[in-house]
């Protein structure tokens, strides 16, 4: 089964030109953090390894090893960088 999160990112990449507004590693927050949410390689801008990593497209690589919190907290930045909003609902 797909992780939500997966989906999620996929459809942003091929559908709404995610890849075009971002810089990679996508660092979420200020980007100024040590793990990426989204790379070219398994492995964060530090060089460890990027656990729980999930291929999506074009090659890239999704963290999906992260609490809900931070689920709902750095995936919901991706959208704006599209011009669309991220609402949550329902259990996390």
């Amino acid at each position: 089964m797909l992780k939500p999160t997966y989906v999620y990112c996929h459809y942003l990449i091929a559908e709404e030109g995610l890849l075009d507004e971002i810089d990679i590693p996508y660092i979420p927050g200020t980007g100024r953090g040590s793990r990426a949410l989204l790379n070219d390689e398994p492995e964060h801008p530090n060089g460890s390894d990027m656990r729980g990593q999930q291929r999506v497209s074009g090659g890239y690589y999704l963290l999906t090893n992260l609490s809900s919190d931070d689920k709902m907290r750095y995936v919901s930045e991706l959208p704006e960088k599209v011009g669309l909003e991220c609402e949550f609902s329902g259990g996390w």
